[in-house]
């Protein structure tokens, strides 16, 4: 069961929708995000982008110091059912919110490394003799620097951050579950022509004919078996890759919904918006405040 689950990850965070959400979601806020199993052996958001310095140098060299790794156990443990935020022992945040395909988590977002309060000079020096106790090295004004130049977020809009991320895990435990249903039924070759053939085309009208005749099958066919394959119609699908494209574009702030209603492909805008919160829960203008209730001030 866990190996099928770490597979499951796997596929999810290579997946387009993960890693187009993980950029935006970083340029937006400048917060990393990653997508991690319940149990972790090095720090889950090493290397990712938007990473901490400081945190970068204390896991360099592939440290993974016990009171980082008590901090993952203590966000895995408590973060079964919801999401979940804990200070770590040198007073970031640390939040994971848990993808649960048909209700059972298999892994986490995570996101944190961020200050609710700008630390000071006196809180940088208890974190020095912490981290003497640590064994851990603090020589040199690089490791001031990057402690002092963390991101600080203040407490309300880092909630704003981790609401958008429960939307968004909700909709990647659907997609988790569609994976899965494909991991048990072989996937024909007509149907992996047609899932790319949508996504390269889904800002186009693109009818149903129009896709089987692209893969070669007669359209009663291509109905019936893309059905039985992926266990959606056709319009479902189809309208899930391009509401895909519209999560992305609205942490664009430039851009306005009418645009990218039909960017995406819809042909009206109220087909757009009743799609969207069907699948959200949150209408896109809800949907975009959330992001712009976190994105950080431009001096």
């Amino acid at each position: 069961m866990q190996a099928e689950s770490n597979q499951l990850l796997k596929a999810l965070a290579s997946s387009t929708l993960f890693v187009e959400f993980r950029q935006a979601f970083t340029a937006t806020t400048g917060l990393p995000l990653a997508l991690r199993a319940a149990e972790v052996w090095q720090p889950p958001l090493r290397g990712a982008e938007g990473e901490s310095r400081f945190c970068a140098k204390i896991c360099a060299g592939g440290r993974f110091c016990a009171a980082c790794q008590q901090t993952q156990q203590n966000l895995s443990q408590r973060g079964q059912t919801g999401p979940v935020t804990v200070s770590c022992w040198c007073g970031m945040a640390a939040t994971v919110v848990p993808v649960a395909p048909s209700g059972k988590p298999i892994g986490f977002l995570q996101t944190g490394q961020v200050f609710r309060v700008t630390p000071g000079p006196e809180r940088f020096e208890a974190t020095l003799r912490q981290m003497r106790d640590m064994r851990q090295p603090t020589a040199g004004p690089a490791l001031r620097r990057a402690y002092l130049e963390t991101r600080a977020m203040p407490t309300a809009r880092y909630r704003a951050c981790v609401e958008l991320l429960a939307v968004f895990a909700g909709h990647l435990s659907l997609v988790a579950e569609q994976f899965a249903a494909r991991a048990d039924i072989p996937e024909p070759l007509a149907i992996s022509r047609a899932r790319e053939f949508i996504h390269e085309h889904h800002d186009e009208p693109l009818r149903l004919p129009e896709v089987a005749l692209a893969v070669n099958t007669s359209t009663f066919h291509f109905c019936k078996s893309f059905h039985k394959v992926t266990g959606q119609h056709f319009t479902h699908f189809r309208s899930e890759v391009r509401l895909e494209k519209a999560r992305n574009l609205l942490l664009n702030p430039d851009v306005r919904v009418s645009e990218i209603a039909y960017a995406v492909g819809f042909q009206s805008l109220s087909h757009f918006n009743r799609s969207f919160k069907q699948a959200t829960g949150l209408s896109p203008t809800k949907y975009r405040q959330r992001a712009l209730a976190w994105r950080p001030n431009v001096d």
